[in-house]
């Protein structure tokens, strides 16, 4: 039973070593939460991205009218803020992967001994101890799974908004100009 106990505490990460673990993992990959914080509320993140709609009856894309320089102004702030988003959320994923790489070794040495202890119990409640700890090590990497999935889902979507804003640009410019302005000339009798 001593022997357990020792491996016990050399294997199982005290609950703030696994907490810190977590916390480092969704730090790296938790874009959205820093837009949310950073601009107020998901409902101005999302405000940030828009459709179709809102371009082609923008003022600035009305027939006749050309855009001024701060609408010019705010059109590049969009394609911008886009681009940043993009980048933010990809380098989250790649922060979060690089933890991963950086605890794969750790966590399958981890899982061997653990998986060994458990093979080489010498009794009843001995197994039952390792099994435990066995779950406890499947629970902490389903979290991990959990958090990459969640930021690579994170990117993609900011990924797909960030293009759904450009084509809904380019549209209500192609619109624009290919909208009809004809007015016929004044009738001239000879």
């Amino acid at each position: 039973m001593q022997r357990f106990q020792a491996f016990k505490y050399e294997l199982m990460p005290n609950v703030e070593q696994a907490q810190a673990t977590m916390n480092n993992l969704t730090q790296a990959t938790n874009t959205l939460n820093m837009y949310n914080q950073q601009l107020g509320s998901l409902e101005a993140y999302l405000s940030k991205f828009q459709d179709i709609n809102h371009y082609t009856s923008a003022s600035c894309l009305a027939p006749g009218k050309g855009c001024s320089a701060a609408e010019i102004e705010a059109l590049k702030q969009s394609r911008d803020f886009s681009s940043e988003a993009q980048k933010k959320a990809n380098d989250g994923v790649i922060r979060g992967l690089e933890k991963q790489f950086a605890n794969l070794s750790k966590d399958a040495a981890t899982l061997q001994q653990l998986q060994s202890a458990a093979t080489s119990a010498g009794g009843r409640m001995q197994a039952l101890q390792y099994a435990n700890q066995l779950a406890s090590h499947q629970s902490h990497q389903l979290l991990q799974i959990r958090a990459m999935l969640a930021a690579q889902h994170n990117a993609a979507m900011t990924r797909q908004q960030a293009e759904l804003n450009k084509e809904a640009q380019q549209e209500a410019a192609s619109r624009q100009f290919r909208r009809s302005n004809f007015k016929p000339s004044p009738e001239v009798v000879w």
